[in-house]
């Protein structure tokens, strides 16, 4: 939570988002502003402009820690050898047509797996409730039927690379891979 003092000040450029669109229905050309709104204006951007930035590096940040999880999960999988990941690189457009929602298609990454010859389709997400509180959250379901056959949730506390790797490692020893938890179990 940002402290008041840290907190982006953007009322100057609703200001003058106002006043330019007043003076432009008036058929105004040109547009005067003090020195003081212009410096109270720039600072205003900056912070905009350096908040952008910051939450350009956490996507960033992000992604890679996406990265780094699913490659730990289909190493895992397949060290297991219960399961076979497959490529998946031949349904690559189907998949970022779907990309952010792929977890909420309503079972197409089951169709998507079927294609693609596969048992079984697995998808996660992972569900950011606070900086400090995030849900790693995984999905799999039988291709030929689309039926779900396995889900599995764990929370994350830190939003850092350790901890992200700390939840999916403990999801895969705990409960995927565990017989009491899997659907594996007969």
């Amino acid at each position: 939570m940002q402290s008041k003092s840290s907190k982006i000040q953007t009322r100057p450029i609703e200001d003058l988002i106002g006043r330019i669109r007043t003076l432009r229905q008036k058929g105004d050309k040109e547009i005067r502003i003090s020195a003081q709104e212009a410096d109270q204006l720039a600072d205003s951007l900056s912070q905009v402009m350096t908040r952008m930035v910051s939450i350009q590096e956490e996507i960033i940040a992000q992604n890679q820690r996406l990265k780094i999880i699913t490659k730990i999960l289909r190493d895992k999988l397949e060290e297991s050898k219960r399961y076979k990941p497959i490529d998946i690189s031949p349904a690559k457009k189907e998949i970022e047509y779907w990309r952010g929602g792929f977890h909420a298609c309503n079972g197409c990454d089951a169709d998507v797996a079927k294609k693609l010859g596969a048992d079984l389709s697995l998808v996660g997400y992972v569900q950011k409730v606070s900086n400090l509180i995030l849900n790693i959250n995984i999905f799999m379901r039988d291709a030929k039927t689309g039926k779900l056959v396995e889900v599995q949730s764990v929370d994350v506390r830190g939003n850092t690379d350790e901890t992200w790797k700390r939840s999916m490692s403990y999801m895969i020893r705990n409960r995927i891979l565990d017989d009491k938890w899997s659907h594996m179990k007969e």
